[in-house]
């Protein structure tokens, strides 16, 4: 009678399995495309655009940058744009863009916007501080 016991016990959670299958959800992301402007300020600061195509399998709740502090005396500002399927670096106006939400967690901007097996482009802006240094006869 013991046996008996055991088994079912055993038996029980095997069927459970099948009629209650866990649910599991790949995702990943590629970055297809990446275009950039950078440029440098007499004073020495680095104004970047960037902008982003990423391809999205799954579901996620946005994008990241990560900029270190190297070299450089901190970013004087960070921003991330929801822009149209067809935008093309140089060609990007404050008409054709949509602010997003960005949180900053030490070296990481984090750009909210959800995804869903999608295609999408971002951009980003941001300026660097005291990248360049200037002198009378060489730069650095």
């Amino acid at each position: 009678m013991f046996s008996k016991t055991k088994t079912l016990f055993i038996v029980i959670p095997i069927f459970l399995l099948f009629f209650f299958p866990a649910k599991v959800e790949a995702r990943s992301f590629s970055i297809d495309a990446v275009d950039v402007n950078a440029y440098i300020y007499p004073d020495g600061d680095l104004y970047v655009e960037e902008l982003y195509t990423y391809t999205f399998a799954g579901k996620f709740n946005g994008t990241t940058r990560i900029i270190g502090d190297d070299d450089f005396d901190g970013v004087e500002f960070f921003e991330g744009y929801q822009v149209p399927d067809d935008a093309e670096m140089g060609k990007i106006t404050p008409e054709n863009v949509t602010p997003l939400q960005v949180e900053r967690e030490d070296y990481t901007y984090k750009v909210h916007r959800p995804y869903k097996d999608e295609t999408k482009k971002v951009f980003y802006r941001y300026r660097l501080k005291n990248v360049a240094n200037k002198y009378e006869d060489v730069g650095e």
